[in-house]
């Protein structure tokens, strides 16, 4: 999307009469979130699904409407993952097709950091580089296994999730 003027518009651009139902989602659902899925193309999220758009803003009717395992509360990018957040379960989806990947159940999930904004890189040999990535971050809370009194430590969990590519996997 380029930024010529500081006007507002409406994506995914809604004036064709046959994206009427496409209009009508995304007012009935809240956005999340907007990530560049490839140079030209970006994937709107809303709680109940995603989408993508040109960087016109118009949607990809071939691609579809991604439709999300539950309503998501929030959403991280992850590349070349997007990962979806509901209180109860963490859906991983390929970013470039909307393809499921895993799903994590769980109790009380939140995303406590999504990566954002990290810019710096680290050094793991003095000839080696790496970039360092923004790796997000959940919490959730005990699985139903554990079991305690009023009088009991509260448990959570925390996750740092992690692309396999980055193990060789």
């Amino acid at each position: 999307m380029d930024v010529v003027d500081l006007q507002s518009v409406t994506i995914p651009q809604r004036d064709d009469p046959g994206l009427a139902y496409l209009a009508e989602r995304c007012e009935s659902c809240r956005p999340i979130g907007m990530f560049k899925s490839a140079e030209d193309k970006f994937l709107l999220c809303y709680n109940e699904f995603g989408v993508y758009v040109d960087k016109s803003g118009s949607p990809n009717i071939a691609a579809g409407i991604i439709e999300w395992e539950g309503t998501a509360d929030s959403v991280a990018v992850h590349a070349p993952y997007i990962v979806l957040f509901n209180s109860s379960f963490i859906e991983v989806r390929r970013l470039e097709t909307g393809h499921p990947v895993q799903i994590i159940r769980g109790h009380d999930i939140r995303c406590i950091w999504d990566g954002r904004n990290v810019i710096s890189s680290v050094s793991l040999k003095p000839d080696e580089s790496l970039n360092k990535v923004g790796h997000v971050h959940a919490v959730m809370g005990p699985p139903d296994s554990v079991v305690g009194g009023p009088s009991s430590a509260t448990v959570h969990q925390v996750v740092e999730l992690l692309p396999s590519f980055l193990f060789g996997l």
